[in-house]
């Protein structure tokens, strides 16, 4: 072969596999930039969610009083939506300890069951119940009764005091919380605080003595409101905004109390921890220089 026609080969190879680099890099960078663009619009306009994350699992106690004028020797708490609970509060507040054996979930109603038994909440005496669940949210069954004591050959009434609530993150800084009264018995709240603790709290430290220390955010409520048996209360509770700043995955702390509106003496203290749940999605931008 001439050596002309040799160097004329060699260079229309090269300039042939140059070509097909650059149309395949020139198409990746265009899919890349096109898919880029696809996934802002849809940011933009509501199309992506940021990432639910939850770092804190969701615990709740609440203590109340046994007025029902007997000594009671158990407790049954039938809650819906709850698939499995992870801790069970069985400190001294307890008088029961952990739940029997037979306590657990059923998927057919989805209820899960606290039995208590093996201990005594004499008339007039306090209890606490605690426990963590992966649900933002604690509520009683609708069939009643959901929630009352065990005393052996009668029925002890009427039933302790229930309060229930569920946490819903609008967006990253909005949390919007519901409050409910259960119950056919109507509640007067009087107190609804955003507390937010160092770090994450167990279950043992879910207690008004640890609540009293946190750094609370603010009261959600300015005058004690009535709640009829039933009825609900919604608290839209902002953050990162003048000066109160939360941490992604930090913990959350609320307090409410509540009484019956004829006995301010027969009341509940619910305490409730979740964990801010959205993780902002930031979309790198590729500049062509």
């Amino acid at each position: 072969m001439h050596p002309r026609l040799s160097w004329l080969l060699v260079i229309g190879l090269f300039l042939g596999l140059a070509m097909l680099w650059n149309n395949s890099i020139s198409g990746q960078a265009q899919s890349t930039a096109g898919k880029l663009s696809l996934a802002m619009e849809k940011y933009a306009t509501g199309g992506l969610a940021p990432a639910l994350i939850s770092s804190v699992p969701s615990c709740y106690t609440w203590d109340f009083l046994n007025n029902s004028g007997l000594d009671a020797t158990g407790l049954v708490i039938h809650l819906k939506g709850i698939p499995s609970v992870t801790d069970v509060y069985t400190g001294v507040l307890n008088p029961f300890g952990a739940p029997d054996p037979s306590s657990g979930y059923d998927s057919t109603t989805d209820v899960y069951s606290l039995i208590f038994g093996g201990g005594t909440v004499p008339d007039s005496g306090m209890a606490q119940i605690g426990i963590c669940t992966s649900q933002p949210a604690l509520r009683l069954d609708t069939v009643q009764p959901a929630f009352y004591w065990v005393v052996p050959g009668t029925t002890a009434t009427p039933d302790p005091l229930f309060a229930g609530l569920d946490f819903n993150w609008i967006d990253p800084n909005h949390l919007q919380v519901h409050l409910y009264n259960e119950q056919s018995t109507p509640l007067t709240l009087y107190s609804f605080y955003v507390l937010t603790p160092i770090g994450p709290l167990s279950l043992d430290d879910l207690n008004d003595g640890v609540a009293s220390t946190l750094p609370m955010v603010n009261d959600q409520i300015t005058d004690p409101l009535e709640l009829a048996g039933g009825a609900n209360t919604t608290s839209d509770i902002f953050f990162n905004q003048g000066g109160v700043h939360v941490a992604f995955g930090a913990p959350i702390v609320l307090e409410a109390v509540l009484s019956t509106q004829d006995d301010s003496g027969n009341s509940i203290h619910l305490i409730a921890q979740t964990s801010q749940t959205f993780a902002q999605i930031y979309l790198p931008l590729l500049m062509k220089k």
